[in-house]
């Protein structure tokens, strides 16, 4: 198929841009857009049709249920019930925003879109031209991240036009997305807000509005869930081609470097204060003073991979507060192997 790729400012884009995204939600298509996490491959979230289209074209299992874009709590009613009174009461502390909350389905949602689940994932995002879009169309949008599954997502157009060029109806051609990680997704409807996704909504915020947030390991991308209510939370996400190894001691993060800094083989990649030295093919993700950075540029540190002449790449541990917790729960999901010891990463050379 031929995909049209328009060319836009997301912070201020025009009337023109805007309706031919519209228009092709309104018509059943698919397009490509930025949000301030990533970017998103979009379609009508009423439709059941248009939303195995997504599954198709991303690869994606049927069970891994979508996240829902809304524009106005209007929105919110028409596919979610039971709405809980401290969403009606606080929502515009954290919408529109990069939190993602799981309701009650509605009726007229598609189990196509909730991954046969009673529950739906609904966010309000606060990029212009993705509110815009789809305040406009009058339709809730359907819209997980815009890669193919298991892959990096993808926070640049130039990326998105590679991966979907030809396979959908319209790409956004609008430059690089704000933070860079997915939205943080919470499950409200126990005693206590259930953390299912780390993301770019901090824990210490959210517990700030809704209360002592639980963290388990799912969310720390430690373990999976067979039966999930939040994408990333079963399926191996994030990946790139080549193997990225984990080191979890600093020591020996450095130590490897220090060794093998100058081997063609790796590509170390890692806060600026680790990478200091000697060696050379790395990638700087910013100061351990403020992790945004790194979030931001993480993805597509993991797409430099596999573009790189490298065999491989190594990444240290980063501390798990504040964007932190979301950092290592995207690079243990894109690990191939994580690395304790000097034993463990000998077999990690041993398996190149």
């Amino acid at each position: 198929m031929i995909t049209r790729i328009v060319k836009v400012d997301q912070d201020n884009p025009s009337s023109e841009a805007i309706k031919e995204g519209v228009t092709v939600l309104q018509d059943g298509g698919l397009v490509i857009f930025p949000t301030e996490t990533v970017y998103g491959i979009g379609c009508n979230a009423l439709s059941a049709e248009s939303a195995l289209r997504i599954f198709s074209v991303k690869k994606r299992p049927a069970d891994n249920p979508l996240i829902v874009h809304i524009s106005n709590m209007e929105m919110l009613h028409r596919i979610a019930r039971n709405v809980p009174e401290i969403v009606e009461r606080r929502w515009e502390e954290f919408w529109p925003g990069p939190l993602t909350i799981i309701f009650e389905a509605s009726s007229i949602v598609p189990p196509e879109v909730t991954g046969g689940l009673s529950t739906v994932a609904v966010r309000m995002p606060s990029n212009i031209l993705a509110r815009s879009i789809i305040e406009q169309s009058g339709l809730p949008v359907a819209a997980p991240s815009a890669n193919i599954s298991t892959r990096p997502s993808i926070t640049s157009s130039d990326y998105a036009i590679q991966e979907f060029n030809g396979s959908v109806d319209l790409i956004y051609d609008a430059g690089k997305c704000s933070l860079g990680l997915e939205s943080t997704v919470i499950d409200i409807r126990g005693q206590k807000p259930l953390l299912l996704r780390a993301g770019s909504m901090n824990v210490e915020d959210i517990s700030s509005i809704f209360g002592e947030v639980l963290v388990d390991d799912i969310a720390r991308g430690i373990k999976y869930s067979e039966r999930p209510v939040s994408p990333g939370t079963k399926y191996k996400h994030y990946s790139p081609v080549k193997p990225l190894a984990l080191i979890q001691d600093k020591s020996l993060f450095k130590k490897i470097m220090t060794e093998y800094g100058n081997d063609g083989r790796f590509l170390f990649i890692g806060l600026d204060e680790m990478l200091n030295g000697g060696g050379k093919n790395k990638i700087f993700l910013g100061d351990s003073k403020n992790l945004k950075d790194a979030a931001r540029n993480l993805f597509s540190s993991f797409r430099e991979i596999d573009s790189s002449e490298c065999t491989a790449a190594i990444i240290h541990e980063f501390p798990e507060e504040k964007e932190g917790l979301a950092i290592m729960n995207r690079v243990r999901k894109a690990s191939s192997a994580v690395i304790r010891t000097q034993s463990d990463f000998n077999s990690f050379l041993e398996s190149l």
